[in-house]
């Protein structure tokens, strides 16, 4: 199936391309509308307050959406 996140959509997005492995891998393990919110949490927070990377933020956060979406996930 065809997805609406590429590689490139979230390099552009997170206006950064540091890690490309790391996105890649990200895009396989979770559908669009974690890696949606993740990247509109991302890109609410100002660069001023972000310690290492935007896309490391995006990483973390994409992690913890993925996390609570599995325990509020009613399927076993």
């Amino acid at each position: 199936s065809e997805r609406f996140f590429t590689i490139g959509k979230l390099e552009q997005a997170l206006g950064e391309t540091v890690d490309r492995e790391a996105l890649a891998s990200a895009l396989d393990l979770h559908d669009d509308a974690i890696i949606q919110r993740a990247l509109a949490g991302t890109l609410a927070v100002p660069a001023a307050d972000i310690r290492r990377s935007r896309t490391a933020l995006f990483l973390y956060l994409l992690k913890h959406h993925a996390q609570s979406h599995r325990e509020n996930d009613p399927r076993p």
